[in-house]
């Protein structure tokens, strides 16, 4: 048994990258069933209005109509009737206006994907040649602080794409990193031991 997971764990340790990248698209089919969950308002939501908020407005229509209070009986239009029709607009306006939540740009969004990508490429391409052992506690770090920042300041939940992009490209990232250090760490290894061979 104990021979069987040293070469289940070794087999691991030489496809990192394929493990890796299978958790990449375990994410990707996350993120398309959490769009598929959400409706088809968040497919075709191009205003980046949240859905709930789209419903809202929908539900409210009916009722403008249910709500108006009849003065009498006299078809056709009236002052009464254009008056009353101004008031409940102002009223539903405002009451739809209250539950309007808070949502950043999408530009800054994609700038802070951005600034999070060319950070985590930086911080672990700096002093690779020199490093002797994996680096994980800053990256972590990097990667925890835009999901927290993307929780804190989209109330509204409108831009679901940037915490798994955020996730997905640092899954990425990161197992290219660990690749490369791993081969790195695997040619040192062979030229030590051709050094010893030779002396």
């Amino acid at each position: 048994m104990q021979e069987l997971s040293a070469k289940i764990l070794k087999s691991v340790r030489e496809n990192l990258v394929v493990v890796f990248l299978g958790l990449f698209l375990i994410i990707d089919i996350f993120s398309l069933s959490a769009i598929t969950y959400r409706g088809s308002d968040a497919l075709l939501n191009i205003s980046g209005q949240s859905a709930s908020s789209v419903n809202t407005e929908r539900a409210v229509q009916p009722l403008v109509s249910k709500s108006i209070p009849k003065i009498s009986e006299i078809k056709g239009p009236r002052i009464d009737d254009e008056a009353a029709m101004i008031v409940v607009e102002e009223a539903l306006s405002a009451q739809a206006q209250a539950k309007v939540c808070f949502s950043l740009p999408v530009e800054i969004w994609v700038f802070l994907l951005i600034a999070f990508l060319a950070l985590l490429i930086f911080n672990l391409t700096y002093h690779f040649g020199q490093a002797m052992k994996i680096q994980w506690g800053w990256e972590l770090a990097l990667t925890i602080l835009p999901l927290v920042a993307w929780y804190a300041l989209d109330e509204c939940r409108t831009f679901v794409w940037f915490p798994l992009h955020i996730i997905e490209m640092g899954v990425i990232i990161y197992a290219l990193y660990l690749y490369f250090f791993e081969k790195k760490f695997a040619g040192e290894k062979e030229q030590t031991e051709s050094l010893f061979e030779r002396s």
